[in-house]
C-alpha cells in the first residue's frame, strides 16, 4: 500500500453492479475481515433480506483496484414521538425483525492496511451532498450495528459525532495454546468451572456414550438446526428479549445461509448427546480457520447438576482444537459461561 496515492469512493445502486459477488470475493481475500462480512454472508442478507428495498453500493480504489466495499439502506429512524431521521444501515434494514439475524463486527469491508485511510475517504464522500440521489441526500445518522471498537474509531471526524448507543464484551478461545487429547483445555478453566463439566460428564455419561454428532450433509444441517429451534422456544416461551429469536425472518435467512455455506464448509452444526439423550446444539461458522460461535439450543432437565451448555461448548471446543482451528470467537457476550 502507497499511501500518498489518493482513495477514490464512489456510490452505485446494487442493481449496477452484477459482479458484485466476483469483486467482493476478490477483497475479502485480501481483508482480514470475519465470517460476517464474506459473500457467504452478505450475498445471502442481500438476497434475502433487501427485497423491495433500494441498495446502495460504495466502492473504495486506488487507482483502478477496489480497496473498500460496503452495502446500505435507506430508512428512517425514530429520535422522538413524531420526530425521525434519515438512516443509512449498513449491512442490516433498520428493521427489528429483519435484523434479528444479527451481523456482528459489521464495517466496511477493507483490504488489509486500508481501513483508516479508506473509512476517511468514505466519510468525506458521504459529507458531500452532490454526491447523492436525492433519497440518500439529507442523512443524519450512520447505523453499523455491531461494529468493533478499533473499527468504531476509523470514523472520528471533525464533521461527525460518534454516539455508541451500547456497548457489549467478547470472548475468545486462543486454541492453538491447547494440545490434542490432553485436558490443556480443561485445567485453563477455573476450578468452579473445572468441577461442574467434570460432574456432568460423569452424569451424562451414565446415559450412554457422549457423542459429538457434526452434520454430514444440508438435510442434515437443516435438520439439527430446526429441531435447535424447538429446543430454543421451549427455553425461552414468553420472555420479551429471546422468545420469538427464531422466528421467520430469521429462520429464512439462516435456512438459506446453510444451504450455501455448508457445501464451502463454512457452517458447522453440532449435536451432543448422551446415548439416547440430546443435550443440545452448537450453530458455529468456520473462517480463516476461525471459529464463530453465533447460536445454540440445550435440553434443560430439573437436575441442576446437569449443566448441558458447558458440557456441549467443552466438547466442541475440544473437537476444534483437534480440528487444528486457531481460535474459538464467542462474539457478543450475553452471559457468564462465556467469562
Amino acid at each position: 500500500m502507497t499511501t500518498d496515492i489518493p482513495l477514490q469512493t464512489n456510490l452505485f445502486r446494487l442493481s449496477e453492479i452484477p459482479d458484485l459477488e466476483n469483486i467482493w470475493r476478490d477483497l475479502e481475500d485480501r481483508s482480514d475481515s470475519g465470517f460476517m462480512l464474506s459473500w457467504s454472508w452478505i450475498g445471502v442478507w442481500i438476497k434475502s433480506q433487501l427485497n423491495g428495498l433500494d441498495p446502495y453500493v460504495l466502492k473504495v480504489t486506488e487507482k483502478e483496484k477496489v480497496v473498500g466495499l460496503a452495502v446500505f439502506v435507506v430508512k428512517d429512524i425514530k429520535i422522538t414521538r413524531g420526530v425521525h431521521a434519515k438512516c443509512l444501515h449498513f449491512h442490516c434494514t433498520g428493521d427489528l425483525d429483519q435484523d434479528k439475524v444479527c451481523i456482528e463486527y459489521n464495517n466496511v469491508l477493507f483490504e488489509k492496511g486500508f481501513g483508516e485511510r479508506g473509512t476517511q475517504s468514505i466519510i468525506n464522500f458521504l459529507l458531500e451532498e452532490k454526491n447523492f440521489p436525492k433519497n440518500v441526500s439529507g442523512w443524519e445518522f450512520l447505523n453499523f450495528g455491531m461494529i468493533a471498537e478499533d473499527d468504531l474509531r476509523n470514523f472520528s471526524h471533525k464533521n461527525l459525532l460518534n454516539w455508541n448507543a451500547s456497548e457489549t464484551s467478547t470472548y475468545g478461545v486462543d486454541l492453538t495454546e491447547f494440545k490434542v487429547s490432553d485436558e490443556g483445555y480443561l485445567k485453563h478453566l477455573s476450578k468452579n468451572t473445572r468441577y461442574q463439566i467434570r460432574r456432568s460428564l460423569r452424569l451424562y455419561e451414565e446415559r450412554g456414550p457422549l457423542e459429538v454428532n457434526v452434520a454430514q450433509s444440508i438435510d442434515e444441517a437443516l435438520s439439527f438446526f430446526r429441531d435447535a429451534g424447538e429446543y430454543h422456544k421451549l427455553r425461552w416461551e414468553g420472555d420479551d428479549d429471546d422468545g420469538d429469536y427464531i422466528g421467520v425472518e430469521f429462520s429464512k435467512f439462516h435456512e438459506t445461509l446453510i444451504k450455501e455455506g455448508f457445501p464451502r464448509k463454512e457452517i458447522d452444526l453440532i449435536k451432543i448427546t448422551a446415548g439416547e439423550t440430546c443435550i443440545g446444539f452448537l450453530y458455529n461458522f468456520i473462517h480463516k480457520d476461525v471459529v464463530y460461535f453465533y447460536q445454540c439450543a440445550f435440553s434443560y432437565e430439573d437436575d441442576k447438576r446437569l449443566k448441558p451448555g458447558l458440557v456441549s461448548h467443552y466438547l466442541g471446543i475440544n473437537k476444534y482444537i483437534c480440528d487444528g482451528k486457531k481460535c474459538h470467537d464467542f462474539m457478543q457476550a450475553h452471559g457468564q459461561y462465556k467469562n
